[in-house]
């Protein structure tokens, strides 16, 4: 590699992760990182099937590249900066359960989430509601509840829109 000047740069990369260690530009440090200095991005989810990042099956690495069936495990992959530490995906829920005791069996509630420390929250919910005949209005009421939660505690949020769809579909 070399600079906008041309002076000769080398790039050394970590080849699990794909994370830049290091660069020198003519033999000379300009950027590096010590390896206790990195600590990775800390990702919390929430919401229904498409949230929970739990299992094996979720992801497949080929010779060609990855195949993410869950928009998690894609992101901390692609990234290489990420890690999931707290799944609060809940197969099959509804948003109007975002609050509910239930989730508490599990230890999936928003309070879990917040004391997990996360520096981002994917959410992911609303389609179990749409197939159950809820307006969008009502799924949109209880995702701003919950967002407006997460937010409160000065957590960014990422939200991964959903479809209406057909209950026959």
């Amino acid at each position: 590699a070399t600079t906008d000047l041309g002076v000769p740069a080398m790039v050394k990369q970590n080849l699990l992760t794909g994370v830049i260690e290091n660069i020198t530009v003519s033999g000379e440090p300009v950027l590096s990182f010590s390896s206790g200095s990195f600590a990775p991005y800390r990702l919390a989810t929430f919401g229904d099937s498409r949230a929970n990042a739990g299992g094996t099956h979720l992801t497949t690495v080929s010779a060609v590249g990855l195949s993410g069936e869950k928009v998690p495990v894609a992101l901390c992959q692609a990234r290489g900066d990420m890690q999931i530490v707290f799944n609060g995906g809940v197969s099959g829920d509804l948003v109007s359960n975002w609050n509910s005791a239930a989730r508490g069996v599990s230890s999936q509630t928003v309070k879990d989430l917040l004391s997990s420390s996360p520096d981002l929250v994917y959410i992911q919910y609303g389609i179990n509601d749409f197939v159950g005949g809820a307006s969008a209005d009502t799924v949109a009421g209880h995702l701003k509840s919950l967002i407006d939660k997460i937010l409160g505690a000065g957590i960014p949020v990422v939200f991964e829109s959903c479809n209406p769809c057909a209950a026959a579909s």
